[in-house]
């Protein structure tokens, strides 16, 4: 029956493919859906995981920590929110609003709770140790911002700002924070969330150049793909340019003010400088899976393409599906976004029509 819906599907396509006009037809892309070979190769390449919720796997970092689900509670309860915390200072205070500085002290005791508690887990296998303390330190304060939280209560210029009622829309309360990285741990805390859980994790934080990792399953994703990057990057040159413009457009991004050498160079920085949240091995293949921690479930305002200059979760992974191909690396990574807090169904289409699995529970 699998067999039987690939192929006619694969001839629905051939089949359109021979209505179109040869003055119609346009110089092969990864987004040219016009074009018929890459339409039916792109359908038969489509990605071995099947979205779905995001559950613990047996053979998961989750499965080495003792009485896991607990200790998942306790971390997600001990999250620095300060948008909780407001609400609960309001439900106990007669809906007096805390301040500058009851807030700041709550988002440093919890940091640092959150840390410690995650830290806790540690002691019962070498390579989850390296990822739990890699979260850690990550959300944890680092000494800078100790030292901008003691300035903040010690000089007279912030004395008097830290006394105001919180307000989020105010410069006052926002200046301060910003300052701290108060929303960073949300990133963090949500890769974690998914790393613990997720089956054959291979990596965390990989870049496309050449790095010397502590964990040897990362170092063969990176050397995979530094690899892959010197040798395709050298193959670019001057003269053929235009080419890569036209297949690969996010990488060398067209642009009539700057010069050629230019662009080369701003394509290069932009691939040593892509990181991939999570790698995971799925069927013989390399899942990248992109985390994202919203507040809300994902609907089809993010699952759009060309938001304007800010780029929607679809443009990110079209990127990444871009990368990959010009890595000659298509068939063997393929891309999966984890949404923390699910993701409607007609979202959830749109990414898998793209060949995009989606982890993450389907809401209303």
């Amino acid at each position: 029956m699998y067999k039987f819906i690939i192929f006619s599907l694969s001839l629905i396509l051939a089949i359109s493919c021979s209505t179109l006009k040869t003055s119609e037809r346009f110089i092969a892309s990864i987004h040219d859906t016009r074009n018929c070979v890459d339409s039916i190769n792109g359908f038969m390449r489509t990605n071995p995981t099947k979205s779905g919720p995001i559950i613990t796997g047996e053979n998961s970092l989750a499965s080495r920590i003792p009485n896991f689900e607990d200790f998942r509670n306790q971390m997600l309860a001990s999250r620095p929110s300060i948008e909780n915390f407001v609400k609960k200072y309001k439900d106990a205070n007669d809906q007096r609003v805390p301040t500058n500085l009851e807030v700041i002290d709550f988002f440093t005791d919890y940091s640092d709770k959150l840390a410690t508690h995650i830290r806790s887990a540690k002691g019962h296998d070498e390579r989850l140790d390296l990822y739990l303390e890699f979260s850690a330190a990550e959300i944890e304060l680092s000494p800078s911002k100790l030292e901008k939280i003691a300035s903040f209560k010690n000089d007279a210029e912030f004395r008097e700002r830290i006394q105001l009622e919180y307000d989020p829309r105010s410069s006052d309360s926002r200046g301060l924070l910003d300052t701290l990285g108060w929303t960073n741990y949300k990133g963090h805390l949500g890769e974690l969330d998914v790393l613990l859980r997720l089956e054959n994790l291979q990596a965390q934080g990989v870049y496309l150049s050449r790095a010397e990792l502590l964990d040897p399953k990362a170092q063969v994703i990176n050397d995979m793909f530094s690899s892959k990057l010197e040798e395709k990057f050298a193959q670019v040159t001057l003269e053929n340019l235009e080419e890569y413009k036209e297949k690969f457009p996010h990488i060398f991004k067209i642009n009539e003010e700057i010069e050629a050498e230019e662009v080369l160079k701003r394509a290069h920085t932009f691939l040593k400088t892509k990181e991939f949240d999570l790698v995971v091995k799925k069927n013989n293949k390399y899942s990248l899976v992109e985390v994202k921690n919203y507040k809300h479930p994902i609907g089809v305002r993010d699952a759009s393409e060309g938001g304007g200059n800010k780029k929607t979760i679809l443009d990110q992974q079209l990127e990444t599906i871009e990368i990959l191909h010009f890595l000659g690396l298509e068939d063997t990574f393929f891309p999966t976004v984890a949404f923390l807090r699910g993701v409607t169904q007609e979202a959830r289409d749109i990414f898998e029509s793209k060949g995009i699995s989606v982890l993450a529970q389907v809401v209303d």
